[in-house]
């Protein structure tokens, strides 16, 4: 006899009702809905199914060994289902090394505004930096007499008044 089958009995026999297996089992309706008229593809994996049937056998006190054989032959006899679904070109969510993925633009923008903050503390250094002063002037070179020749062959320093005269001609004044 089927698992769903056996267990509807059971529960029948036991005068419960779907929802006093449900608050005892803490398994939904639908759940033991499926599971007692062998609906396979409404539950979740077998594993789970198995843990179904215990908890289902348990409450109405009887073993679960039988139970889960018959459930084993119950689903190696169905045909398994693949379902295929076709997978679309784009999707909603985007792929994981997609979701931190910097645009182009963002990398531009960024690179633009490190150039101009650079550019703009250059600039201020710059002027921060800068000495107003004007640049030093050469030193003048001064006059030293220098030693001439007088007519009469001697050597003799040249009057200060005559170098200065000399100094004053050589500046255009």
């Amino acid at each position: 006899m089927p698992v769903g089958t056996t267990l509807i009995n059971l529960r029948r026999e036991r005068g419960k009702t779907l929802a006093d297996l449900e608050n005892s089992t803490k398994i939904m309706g639908r759940m033991l809905s499926a599971l007692e008229n062998e609906r396979w593809d409404e539950l979740p994996a077998p594993v789970y199914v198995k843990g179904y049937i215990q908890n289902y056998a348990s409450v109405l006190g009887v073993d679960p060994i039988p139970l889960l054989d018959e459930y084993a032959k119950d689903i190696s006899a169905r045909p398994e289902r693949i379902v295929l679904r076709k997978i679309p070109e784009s999707t909603v969510v985007p792929h994981r090394l997609e979701v931190h993925d910097i645009p182009r633009q963002a990398w531009v923008a960024v690179a633009a505004t490190v150039l101009l903050v650079a550019l703009i503390v250059w600039g201020i250094s710059t002027l921060m930096t800068r000495d107003d002063a004007p640049p030093p002037i050469s030193p003048e070179t001064t006059a030293t007499p220098t030693p001439t020749s007088t007519p009469d062959g001697q050597t003799g320093a040249i009057p200060e008044s005559e170098a200065m005269a000399e100094i004053t001609l050589a500046r255009g004044e």
